[in-house]
């Protein structure tokens, strides 16, 4: 199986889904990254995607950057076009992105955008970011128990981001994710689910 992981910014699926991408690579499947930004606007932008690759490696994910200006992600035809031929390309049966339910605009034109991009997948979900709204609402869930400290040492990756608050303590949204499930002990990662069709 292949499985697409899609991050406006270098360390936006650590952050959100790479528990679950380690445990799709723990399985058997292929991993795949992309990448819309190279995160100038948080960064050195080569020294950021150095990070990235870095983290990249521990599933051994292809790593592909897009060239789009940090903070200015456009919700056009230019950004719908780019994802959708890129998708074609991989031919996924997984996506994993950002929510339309985000502060960042970056985040909400990705997940805006993912919509018509991934008309031919059958299944698409959204990961959890820092900066989601109240909007956000998760209704898949991914335990990661078992895969912490991989999701650590790939956040851990991004060392020039070390002042972000999410970089040291995320394993908070996940245990609130276990708390709110009845999973007291557990850390999951959770998931809006845009698309799934079984078939």
């Amino acid at each position: 199986m292949k499985v697409l992981a899609i991050g406006a910014h270098p360390d936006d699926y650590e952050a959100g889904c790479f528990g679950t991408l380690t445990k799709h690579y723990m399985n058997g499947d292929e991993i795949f990254g992309l990448i819309l930004t190279r995160g100038n606007k948080g960064g050195n932008p080569e020294e950021r995607k150095n990070e990235a690759l870095h983290s990249a490696m521990l599933i051994k994910m292809e790593l592909t950057f897009g060239d789009f200006d940090d903070g200015r992600l456009p919700y056009d035809i230019s950004l719908i076009a780019f994802l959708e031929d890129f998708i074609k390309k991989i031919n996924p049966d997984i996506v994993y992105t950002t929510s339309q339910h985000d502060r960042h605009q970056d985040h909400k034109h990705l997940g805006m955008a993912i919509l018509p991009a991934t008309r031919s997948i059958n299944e698409v979900y959204a990961y959890e970011t820092i900066s989601n709204t109240h909007d956000f609402n998760p209704t898949y869930f991914v335990n990661i128990n078992a895969y912490k400290g991989v999701k650590q040492t790939s956040i851990n990756s991004h060392k020039s981001q070390a002042d972000r608050m999410y970089m040291e303590r995320f394993e908070l949204i996940n245990a609130y994710r276990g708390l709110k499930i009845g999973k007291i002990n557990d850390l999951y990662e959770s998931f809006e689910v845009i698309k799934r069709i079984v078939p």
